[in-house]
């Protein structure tokens, strides 16, 4: 069993990246507890640097990891760059080599298959540079844009797991899912509808409800 550290980024007074009331903070909480659930799930134990809406510095993220005996962290964030002008996922490692590069490239090699492949990278972000452990950092695709807040939502559970098999793979572990439930392998797929509203803004309050529990939801207008 390997030790992982999980971070969420920004939280709190930063909210990140945002659009429309989105916050990259939110998006980005809700993924890393969902790999720590499935991560536990599978025998690792799976850390996190914040588990609610909570404001930390750079220095106090990798102070927790240099203070604990782990072995990986793992950073997650979304992209921004111009409402729709570019979009995908693309994963980080501080060198081209080593351990966290093979990381990084297990993880970019299951999210392709799911957001445009923006390729893996190398970068001298804070906290890939100041962690002891191998660490990784993962764009989950662009905030400002709708296909990819699409994806991110739609395909929410399918992201965990892409990322969970990528880490259980580079200690040499299968995956396998809580509860035997299936995951969605097949064609076909089934959707919940959590109501109908003529007020947009009684719609937009649901949504937002939905989100705060960690439920994945989007808004759709019919006549």
């Amino acid at each position: 069993m390997a030790n992982w550290l999980g971070d969420g980024g920004h939280g709190g007074k930063d909210p990140g990246a945002t659009n429309k009331g989105r916050k990259e903070s939110e998006d980005v909480l809700r993924i890393s507890k969902r790999v720590k659930e499935l991560m536990e799930f599978n025998g690792e134990k799976f850390d996190l640097t914040r588990n609610t809406d909570t404001f930390l510095e750079l220095s106090d993220r990798t102070n927790i990891e240099n203070r604990g005996n782990y072995n990986y962290f793992v950073s997650f964030h979304r992209n921004a760059f111009q409402p729709n002008k570019a979009k995908g996922v693309e994963t980080y490692s501080l060198s081209s080599v080593g351990a966290g590069r093979e990381l990084a490239l297990k993880i970019q090699n299951n999210l392709k298959e799911i957001f445009y492949n923006r390729g893996v990278k190398t970068s001298n972000f804070y906290v890939l540079r100041k962690t002891n452990c191998s660490a990784v950092l993962i764009e989950l695709g662009f905030i400002d844009n709708d296909e990819d807040n699409k994806i991110f939502d739609s395909k929410f559970e399918e992201i965990a797991i892409a990322i969970t098999k990528a880490c259980l793979s580079q200690v040499g572990k299968d995956f396998k899912y809580p509860n035997n439930q299936q995951t969605n392998d097949k064609k076909g797929f089934y959707r919940v509808i959590a109501g109908s509203y003529q007020e947009k803004q009684n719609a937009i309050d649901m949504q937002e409800m939905l989100r705060n529990k960690g439920i994945p939801s989007f808004l759709e207008y019919r006549e």
